[in-house]
């Protein structure tokens, strides 16, 4: 790396250590160190004897903007509720809009949202009607996108799709509209 890099490399590491080592200090944790010592408990032997009481309190969980969950938040979810084997004797309810689990900036990981909708496929339940704009919006936005989503040559609206088989489809909506 060139001087200028290496020097930013190693106050980024010092800062980032200095900061660990001050919220050791303070006994404070941030909210990534929670998530990241449930998902390690979780992961530790005594893991499932935790995920097992977490169930037994909260037997069904509703998650909102799940787009926007990470690949650690996922494992926590997945360690708890078993999505991927569809446990029937709890509940986890995923929210969440694919079409904005492509805003890595806010966290989002596509294939975080991949993942969770192969693990529930035939379990899924759309809200198909907008109640928050006009009809000439929504009609307008349809439009731009199922004609990007039916392009033969193209790969979809969200440049998911591989022959026959499309991740992230766009499903047109329906309105409300909106009231005067």
């Amino acid at each position: 790396p060139t001087p200028d890099a290496a020097v930013l490399e190693h106050a980024a590491y010092w800062v980032g250590a200095r900061f660990e080592a001050e919220k050791r200090r303070r006994a404070e944790m941030g909210f990534d160190d929670m998530l990241l010592r449930l998902d390690a408990a979780l992961q530790s032997a005594g893991g499932e004897r935790l995920a097992t009481l977490i169930r037994e309190q909260f037997p069904v969980a509703l998650i909102d903007e799940f787009q926007d969950t990470d690949p650690v938040q996922y494992r926590i979810f997945e360690s708890i509720y078993r999505l991927e084997e569809n446990d029937r004797e709890t509940g986890l309810f995923l929210i969440g809009d694919p079409k904005q689990a492509i805003y890595a900036f806010r966290g989002a990981d596509i294939y975080t949202y991949l993942r969770a909708r192969q693990a529930t496929t035939g379990r899924w339940h759309t809200l198909d009607t907008n109640y928050r704009s006009s009809h000439d919006m929504v009609e307008a936005v349809n439009h731009v996108f199922l004609r990007a989503e039916q392009r033969p040559e193209g790969r979809g609206a969200f440049l998911f799709r591989e022959g026959d088989d499309n991740d992230v489809p766009f499903a047109g909506a329906l309105s409300q509209g909106k009231k005067d």
